[in-house]
């Protein structure tokens, strides 16, 4: 017999017979019930392995067969009329241009499985030199279908009586004459619901730090300095920089901080926060918005890298003005026993620290004001978003018709008031969907100084009233 462990038992199998009766030691080890249970134990291990190995197989190959990643546009000038080298640097270099674009926008979905991608009805390309516009036009619409790729048809983008400044007109000639001239190209597409953005497809060779863009210096939260950004760009494949001078008058430091930076560059080894806000031009309902880089930077040390920051967005809010508290006429009068008020409330998205998602208020959003517990006034918030690296805010109108309040609570805030200090409680009520039956809110609590400045927000979810419906 030998024996063989299985477990926390020793299972004895009978042992290898001569060859003569190996059909008879065979039988006895299949009728033996421990060596049942082992073959048993070995197949469910095996069996187990194996169903483990084809879930990979199958999750590497479906990934493969049915990849979900966003499509990719590209555009290449076919031809261009009008804007020869030589044209550029005659004697009538002053004269207008006419340049007649050839585009070809392609859409590669192949690494799309879920659906088409396609450029819309109505949109149009614009053609750009160094923020010069040369020419525009509109582009036929198509589709890409999923896991496929397409080339529209030829879109025609033309200029008449274009003025290019001397400098751009010498610049674009002598690319031209080395083949190496190179034009910005912007695709919009109309959105397809009202109050939508639309989508722009900027197709550029050059990086660039726009116009009107700061640096700001800080040391931990304590600002340092600020100063403007001249503009500048990067071509393809290239690098460039410029020097920025930034600078503070008489700016107070508390003293801790002013020891260990004294510390710091002691040793060499000080380094301060840079900011460098750019703005965009990219504006929604009479608002533009910024794009903000994060960087640390050694004093003395060489280059350090910036980022756009990953972390979730900030809300805040902010009363801008109220009307119908006025601490004479409206809180301390002996005849008035209600008040009206009317506050204008500015909710903020800070998003710039998100570099993946978009925040938004959804639309049914509403903000409530009240002091002490006394309710003061509820309004609804106008639906907005705040892009990715990017702030917004809306103003709320929030009002209460007769509201109750105690007498305390009146003469109380009176008393703020004519300080300057008067702060009320703010509540904005985000809907936030239905799942399995329950319907939850996003909440915001938030502190609010009247007539101050934008104060931050606790964020928070709640049953949403829908339940008691």
């Amino acid at each position: 017999m030998t024996a063989t462990r299985h477990g926390d038992h020793v299972i004895h199998c009978p042992p290898s017979a001569p060859s003569g009766s190996r059909g008879q030691a065979s039988a006895a080890r299949e009728d033996d019930p421990d060596c049942k249970a082992c073959s048993r134990c070995c197949f469910c291990l095996v069996g187990i392995a194996a169903a483990i190995t084809g879930i990979v197989l199958l999750t590497v190959f479906l990934e493969r067969r049915f990849p979900v990643e966003d499509p990719v546009y590209s555009a290449a000038i076919a031809g261009v009329a009008g804007l020869d080298a030589a044209v550029l640097g005659s004697a009538s270099a002053g004269a207008p241009l006419s340049p007649v674009f050839n585009l070809t926008i392609r859409i590669d979905n192949t690494r799309n499985s879920r659906e088409s991608a396609c450029v819309r009805a109505l949109s149009t390309a614009a053609v750009s030199y160094g923020d010069a516009p040369l020419a525009r036009g509109s582009v036929p619409p198509f589709c890409a279908k999923k896991m496929r790729e397409r080339e529209g048809e030829v879109a025609r983008a033309w200029g008449q009586g274009v003025v290019l400044p001397p400098f751009l007109r010498d610049q674009l000639a002598g690319e031209l004459a080395a083949g190496e001239a190179a034009v910005d190209v912007k695709v919009t597409m109309p959105a397809r619901c009202y109050d939508c953005s639309d989508v722009v497809l900027s197709c550029s060779k050059t990086a660039c730090v726009t116009s009107l863009s700061t640096a700001t210096v800080s040391y931990g939260d304590a600002f340092l300095g600020k100063g403007s950004v001249p503009e500048f760009c990067a071509g393809h494949r290239q690098e460039s920089e410029h020097v920025v001078r930034v600078w503070g008058q008489d700016v107070v430091v508390p003293k801790f901080l002013r020891d260990k930076l004294a510390g710091e560059l002691a040793v060499g080894e000080a380094a301060v926060d840079v900011k460098v806000t750019m703005p965009d031009w990219w504006c929604s309902n009479y608002r533009c918005e910024d794009r903000v880089l994060v960087c640390k930077a050694k004093i003395g040390g060489g280059l350090s890298p910036c980022q756009f920051p990953q972390k979730p967005p900030i809300y805040s809010v902010a009363i801008a003005s109220v009307a119908g508290l006025d601490p004479a006429r409206d809180l301390t009068a002996a005849g008035r026993t209600t008040l009206s008020p009317v506050w204008n409330v500015t909710v903020h998205i800070n998003n710039l620290r998100n570099a993946y998602d978009t925040e938004c208020v959804p639309s049914l959003s509403t903000a409530t004001v009240s002091y002490g517990d006394a309710f003061l006034g509820k309004g609804s918030v106008p639906e907005f978003c705040a892009r990715k690296r990017r702030e917004s805010e809306r103003v709320a109108r929030v009002w209460g018709q007769d509201m109750v309040v105690p007498r305390f609570l009146r003469d109380q805030l009176a008393g703020e008031l004519a300080m300057g200090e008067a702060a009320v409680d703010v509540k904005v009520t985000m809907p936030n969907g239905c799942s399995a039956m329950v319907c939850t809110d996003d909440v915001l609590i938030c502190k609010a100084k009247i007539g101050g400045g934008l104060s931050p927000c606790g964020r928070t979810d709640a049953p949403s009233t829908k339940n008691q419906a």
